[in-house]
């Protein structure tokens, strides 16, 4: 009996373009995808929805090159998988990409990997409707109005804002009601360098708020303490991804932990990263470090599939969770973009390795159910 030629497989992994002689980020990365996909019988390719022709369904792109250890930039056809990794600067940039991309969507023959999630406000929604995830789910409000603003800090005292559509800590605001007509603000700008403001009049401290967020949408969300026992901020990153069978797997977590005194613990804001179970162990007793561990891991576990249920596919998540000094587990933030960095830094070779490994055997599972195996 005839067998049916090897049909071509290719995942195209989409980016924003950007200046340079590569007009992408991410190369490290990238390569070690391009040289795993090969070695599993796939062409994987680098290309941003701007060079896409859709009069023959081809598009330029750029591939890694093993054999000559260097990339090398040519004319493909349009990918059977699309793994998303387009970071949008600003939304002008967004509006520019949004008509391609769903042009893309709308082809047959492309399988996304996954669809990126829409925004902070979005998330904490859609995790809002199951009711396992309310008790780790800060109270949030969708910054309106400066009345709301100053509502809000009537009843809390204190208010974290943060851009509906921000990364890397950038734009965040931790604000505070000292006194009747005195308030202290600490942050970052779109820069990501700190700032701290007092203000001693509310109408003052409104106006230059409102100034600051520009036309951006903001969350305010009540202050948690998610501090050390020095003062340190930190956060908990769960990364986590479909593997070759198409099932959820947590690849790893790690402790990002920032300055005294910093409002945030990114990496990007000049934080470092922990392993998780000595840093637990060094902030709580035993029992109750094991207790924290168990929360961290089902939430990792449970997210994602809450997720999809509200959303559709994804393929990886950046899992950020807190825990504040009585102990409790907070999901601070859902990313289904994310970075790999704090595991580099953490020099967790398993977790590097996999989380190279997991998308490429995801997108190679997605091509078997797609074109056969």
């Amino acid at each position: 009996m005839l067998r049916k030629p090897h049909q071509p497989r290719y995942v195209g992994i989409m980016i924003c373009e950007r200046g340079g002689a590569l007009p992408f980020p991410e190369r490290d990365y990238f390569r070690k995808l391009c040289l795993l996909g090969h070695s599993l019988g796939m062409t994987v390719y680098i290309f941003s929805p701007e060079w896409v022709r859709f009069e023959n369904n081809r598009t330029v792109g750029y591939t890694y090159n093993g054999k000559i250890t260097a990339w090398e930039k040519s004319v493909f056809p349009l990918p059977n998988v699309l793994y998303d990794r387009c970071y949008y600067a600003n939304k002008m940039r967004y509006d520019l990409h949004a008509p391609l991309i769903s042009k893309l969507r709308k082809l047959k023959g492309i399988r996304f990997m996954g669809y990126g999630l829409k925004g902070k406000w979005d998330v904490q929604q859609a995790l809002h409707n199951h009711e396992n995830m309310l008790p780790h789910l800060p109270y949030t409000e969708l910054y309106q109005t400066s009345r709301g603003l100053s509502s809000f800090l009537n009843t809390h005292g204190e208010a974290f804002l943060k851009p509906h559509a921000g990364s890397h800590g950038k734009g965040v605001m931790h604000l505070i009601k000292k006194a009747e007509s005195t308030f202290e603000l600490k942050g970052r700008n779109p820069q990501n360098s700190p700032f701290h403001i007092t203000f001693r009049n509310e109408q003052t401290m409104l106006q230059w708020v409102r100034r600051f967020m520009g036309t951006r949408r903001y969350l305010i969300q009540e202050y948690l303490k998610l501090t050390t026992t020095e003062g340190e901020p930190y956060d908990i990153r769960s990364l986590v991804q479909k593997d070759g069978g198409g099932n959820w797997r947590t690849t790893g977590m790690a402790v990002r932990k920032g300055k005294q005194g910093s409002i945030t613990s990114n990496l990007a804001g000049g934080g470092h990263a922990e392993e998780v179970i000595p840093f637990l162990s060094n902030q709580f007793d035993q029992e109750q470090a094991d207790t924290i561990l168990t929360v961290l891991n089902h939430l990792s576990s449970t997210i994602p599939e809450a997720l999809e249920q509200q959303h559709g596919r994804l393929a990886e998540l950046g899992i950020d969770l807190g825990v504040d000094t009585q102990g409790r587990v907070w999901i601070l933030e859902v990313n289904s973009k994310p970075g790999r960095s704090v595991f580099t830094q953490l020099n967790d070779l398993n977790a590097r390795k996999n989380s190279v490994k997991y998308p490429i055997q995801y997108a190679r599972y997605l091509l078997d159910r797609q074109l056969g195996g």
